[in-house]
C-alpha cells in the first residue's frame, strides 16, 4: 500500500508567484538530467534558496529521504510536481498531472499506445507491483554520462498514470520515500 502524506498548505498566490518568478514553469520539459533549473544531484540548499517559499514539506527535514511538493492549493501551474530529496540532493521528480511532459511529449493520461509510438523498443516493461492490469515502462538514458538516470512511466494498462524521473535505482519504488 502506498503511503499518502498530509501536506501543509501555504499562501497560494505568493507561492505560485514566487515559483514562477524563479524560472520554473510547465514550458520546461522533463528529461534525464532534470526539469528546467532543477537537476538531479542538485543540493537541497540550492532548491530551498530558489523555491523554498513555493514548496511544502512532506516530512520532517533531516531524514535521509523526504518529499517536497509545490503548493497544491489554488491554480498554481506548479502543482503535480513532487521533489524527492535523498541524502541532501534531488534524487527524483514525480509527476502526477498532465501539465508536465517529457522532452519527447509524453505526459500523464496519455494512452500507452502513444507512449510506445514515441519511445518504441527503448521502453522496458515490468509488471506493476500493485495493479495487476498495470505496468511500469522504463526508459534508460543512452548517453554515457547519464546512464545512472532513467524515466519510468506508470500505467494502468491503458493510460500513463504517473511519471517518475531521476536516479534509476530509485524509480521502480512506488513510494516517494520507503
Amino acid at each position: 500500500m502506498i503511503k499518502r502524506r498530509n501536506f501543509l498548505l501555504s499562501s497560494t498566490a505568493a507561492i505560485a508567484g514566487k515559483a514562477r518568478a524563479q524560472g520554473l514553469s510547465p514550458r520546461y520539459r522533463l528529461g534525464f538530467a532534470g526539469l528546467g533549473p532543477l537537476y538531479f544531484g542538485m543540493p537541497e540548499a540550492q532548491i530551498a534558496e530558489r523555491f523554498g517559499e513555493a514548496l511544502e514539506e512532506a516530512e520532517a527535514p533531516g531524514e535521509a529521504c523526504h518529499a517536497r511538493r509545490f503548493a497544491t492549493s489554488g491554480a498554481s501551474p506548479l502543482t503535480g510536481l513532487v521533489l524527492i530529496i535523498r541524502n541532501g540532493r534531488l534524487a527524483r521528480l514525480d509527476v502526477d498531472t498532465p501539465d508536465w511532459q517529457t522532452q519527447s511529449g509524453a505526459r500523464v493520461r496519455m494512452p500507452e499506445g502513444e507512449l510506445r509510438k514515441i519511445y518504441g523498443r527503448r521502453l522496458r516493461e515490468e509488471p506493476h507491483p500493485i495493479d495487476v492490469t498495470g505496468r511500469l515502462l522504463l526508459l534508460s538514458a543512452q548517453e554515457a554520462n547519464l546512464r545512472h538516470l532513467a524515466i519510468v512511466f506508470e500505467s494502468d494498462g491503458d493510460r500513463v498514470t504517473r511519471i517518475r524521473a531521476g536516479l534509476a535505482k530509485d524509480l521502480t519504488r512506488l513510494e516517494e520515500c520507503p
